[in-house]
């Protein structure tokens, strides 16, 4: 499951007054399982606050970003 949530978090992520493409820093909602989010945050792929989003770290990001697209690849 908590590569799953990565992986949604990865695809469902947003950046903040920048362009897309030029961002570095990408948040995501927190939809998902909080027990699920307090492991992430606790091996520091994500970071927490009080607001309704997370600010999703670049080694969540790579490790979401493979794990895609190993499942896309099985898929075609």
């Amino acid at each position: 499951m908590r590569e799953l949530t990565v992986m949604l978090i990865y695809l469902s992520r947003f950046s903040q007054g920048e362009k897309f493409d030029e961002a570095t820093d990408f948040y995501a909602w927190k939809g998902y399982n909080f027990d699920i989010l307090n492991e992430l945050s606790d091996a520091d792929y994500i970071r927490q606050g009080s607001h309704p989003a997370v600010h999703f770290l670049y080694k969540s990001a790579m490790t979401a970003r493979v794990g895609t697209e190993t499942v896309i690849n099985s898929i075609s």
